[in-house]
């Protein structure tokens, strides 16, 4: 019985298909050392660094001839999250305000992000889910005092008159 001799197409594997946060980047590995690699643009090197979202794939020549291949798909995805949010990022107005309507507007865009409002002994009376750019709390049905607006890092006073 003779020996069993791994060809590239045996283990090629660039993972599974792969979201990665916009502005970062992801090092495919095609393995195989010392085999010969062709990547989608035309790179030679056993590792592709991606900056970016599409398909890539990798040919693997061993030194028999033999051709292993595989292709992933890598996606982006705005990961910013409450927590990135630095005090110039987010404002809030108008702030007193004398109808209870306050405009909490971000710098950037933080789709299905929440917001939650305190009373002032720090109990929550709502949540606010961002939809873009902007969220509107409103208070107008609450007595007249202090409010807390709370993200993930930020806490603002809200002053109903």
């Amino acid at each position: 019985m003779g020996a069993y001799e791994f060809q590239p197409s045996d283990f090629v594997n660039l993972g599974m298909d792969t979201t990665v946060c916009i502005g970062s980047s992801l090092t495919l590995d095609a393995q195989n050392i010392g085999t010969t690699y062709e990547w989608s643009d035309g790179s030679t090197d056993q590792t592709l660094i991606v900056t970016s979202a599409g398909t890539y794939s990798v040919i693997v020549t061993d030194d028999n001839g033999c051709v292993g291949s595989d292709t992933v798909n890598i996606t982006e995805e705005d990961c910013a999250s409450l927590e990135d949010w630095s005090q110039n990022q987010l404002s809030v107005f108008p702030n007193p305000s004398t109808t209870g309507i306050f405009k909490v507007i971000a710098a950037q865009t933080f789709s299905g992000e929440s917001i939650i409002v305190l009373n002032a002994l720090g109990q929550e009376i709502a949540t606010y889910t961002f939809t873009g750019t902007e969220v509107v709390v409103d208070l107008s049905k609450e007595e007249s005092g202090l409010y807390l607006l709370k993200t993930n890092t930020q806490t603002f006073k809200l002053i109903k008159q």
